[in-house]
């Protein structure tokens, strides 16, 4: 999955096709306001996401990434807004307020025990859930995150198995379909002013 960002569009063809008398710099042009926008695009990928998800833009940003424009085809200037890293935000990122590893709870006897169930807020415009069975464990690389027993056992047989528990991908939700409107239409207001100040800046050359 991507969000593309390019020239392709009725509008910025006919711009830099006005403009195809000047040198090939008209090319370095829309490549550099292609990656500008492809750079916009993506801060507000994250904001969109902030919108509706109860996460931080750090873990956000960290998930996706700009593949730019090279300009090796002058008619087709693209660059690409993807997915990268794991299958989708650490579950830990939707928990809010401490989170002590491993999670225990205080028993009547006074000691502590494996806290079995952590609540997490996904959504901002849905209350925190419980997920059944969760816990927070670091592992042996120091990874800390949160976990469910898959029902399986470790590869010696001693231990019972675990996976680390994700929540929905940045360009996952991006790509829904919820967002479509609102990044065309904000892609292709950003990549006609980025374009226009780039030649104007080439053609203050001259």
């Amino acid at each position: 999955m991507a969000i593309e960002v390019g020239t392709s569009t009725d509008e910025i063809k006919l711009l830099l096709d006005s403009l195809s008398a000047l040198p090939k710099g008209i090319t370095q042009a829309g490549v550099r306001a292609v990656n500008r926008t492809g750079q916009n695009v993506k801060a507000e990928g994250v904001r969109l996401v902030r919108r509706d998800y109860n996460v931080k833009a750090g873990e956000v940003r960290k998930l996706l990434k700009l593949l730019r424009a090279s300009g090796a085809d002058p008619d087709n200037i693209e660059a690409l807004v993807l997915g990268k890293g794991p299958p989708g935000l650490p579950m830990l990122s939707f928990v809010k307020g401490r989170k002590k590893a491993p999670s225990t709870r205080r028993t009547k006897g006074g000691g502590y025990t494996p806290k079995v169930g952590i609540s997490v807020q996904v959504r901002r415009d849905k209350g925190k859930k419980q997920l059944k069975g969760g816990f927070i464990a670091k592992m042996k690389s120091g990874k800390v995150g949160v976990f469910k027993r898959s029902g399986g056992k470790t590869k010696d047989g001693k231990k019972d198995a675990i996976e680390m528990k994700f929540g929905p991908s940045p360009i996952g939700v991006l790509e829904s379909g919820r967002y479509d409107r609102e990044i065309e239409e904000y892609s292709d207001e950003m990549l006609e002013k980025n374009l226009r100040n780039q030649v104007k800046q080439l053609l203050a050359k001259y």
